[in-house]
């Protein structure tokens, strides 16, 4: 799966369900994404398609966390990065 395929399921799955919530925040983190896919080694491209999917809906990313560390420092591309989105 490649991110533009990972990035269709997010819209398709996650975000267009909830396109009418104007206002609702929504957290994702990477590492359960990759697992709900069945993807092996695909991390970085689960991370790719998290960073963009707002360039394709109607949401914001708000945020991009690793709790207890410099996101973009350490591990940008890591199971444990949660993104929080914002649907507009």
């Amino acid at each position: 799966m490649n991110v533009a395929q990972i990035r269709d399921w997010l819209v398709t799955q996650i975000f267009d369900p909830l396109k009418n919530v104007h206002g609702l925040k929504i957290t994702l983190r990477a590492g359960d994404i990759h697992s709900v896919l069945g993807l092996t080694r695909r991390q970085p491209s689960v991370c790719q398609a998290l960073r963009t999917v707002s360039q394709y809906t109607q949401i914001v990313v708000l945020h991009a966390a690793r709790p207890g560390a410099n996101v973009y420092a350490n591990q940008p591309n890591g199971a444990n990065v949660w993104y929080t989105y914002e649907i507009r």
